[in-house]
């Protein structure tokens, strides 16, 4: 998925809405698996989801759409942008308060103007066999997820979703791919014109990354892309830490500060 560069006023404000997509944390600072049927009794607090159809169609779309609930909040991403929210259950009865969403641009917006149509008339939910479907107050099916998986941090190709450029937390630019992938203590991608690689150790949610070496092609489209490896590759070096929550990770610098993010890239 392809993003303008739009400084995301709301990011913060997101991360602040909860920790969904982390039922439990691993030494490695990877997340533990949902259940395969992960919603009780109780409710669907500690669950998280990935969106398979919206309106009776199967979703087609590069990005993902996911739902996540914990701790009285929801969250996810729509397919482009990432969202928060207030959700309450009494019975099988669900209502969802207001969404934020962040303002990112992609290619296409179709999937994820689809997906806030449907969450806008969510009514109520239950399972069908381990998947979630989520229903209008008429009772027809909206939204159908199944539970989903975190990704590992090793072996996943992770796509560029947001760059700490200017204090603020910046979208790659249009028609630009940004990727990391992290193998048996080599870290490689594409840095948006030029391959670039360079060594990782990691201890517990610690992550050491050691100096970017790239190839030395110039690039001209799209227009301002240099400056953006340049900041991308020099933004390396302050990371010290990561987390993963499902399909995204999250990289800090000494201060705790997010230097960049990623999401997990479906191809």
């Amino acid at each position: 998925m392809r993003r303008k560069m739009i400084v995301v006023g709301l990011w913060l404000a997101l991360a602040m809405l909860g920790t969904a997509c982390a039922p439990g944390r691993l030494a490695s600072g990877e997340v533990e698996p949902a259940a395969d049927s992960p919603a009780t009794s109780v409710g669907l607090d500690g669950t998280q989801w990935n969106v398979i159809a919206i309106d009776g169609e199967t979703v087609n779309a590069k990005g993902q759409g996911t739902l996540d609930f914990a701790d009285g909040q929801v969250s996810g991403t729509a397919f482009c942008n990432s969202f928060g929210g207030s959700y309450n259950i009494e019975g099988d009865t669900l209502t969802l308060g207001q969404l934020v969403s962040t303002l990112m641009a992609c290619e296409d917006m179709g999937p994820e103007t689809e997906y806030f149509a449907a969450l806008a008339k969510v009514a109520s939910y239950r399972m069908d066999g381990a998947n979630l479907v989520l229903s209008d107050d008429s009772g027809a099916d909206l939204i159908v997820l199944s539970p989903a998986k975190p990704a590992s941090l090793e072996g996943t190709v992770w796509a560029l979703t947001g760059l700490n450029t200017n204090g603020g937390i910046s979208s790659p630019l249009l028609n630009s791919e940004v990727t990391a992938t992290f193998v048996d203590g080599s870290m490689s991608g594409s840095a948006g014109c030029n391959r670039y690689f360079a060594s990782y150790t990691r201890d517990g949610n610690a992550l050491t990354l050691g100096p970017a070496g790239s190839t030395k092609m110039a690039c001209l489209d799209p227009a301002g892309v240099m400056e953006q490896e340049q900041a991308f590759l020099a933004a390396l070096g302050k990371v010290v830490a990561y987390e993963t929550k499902c399909a995204s990770l999250t990289l800090f610098d000494a201060e705790g500060t997010v230097v960049m993010t990623f999401q997990a890239d479906r191809g």
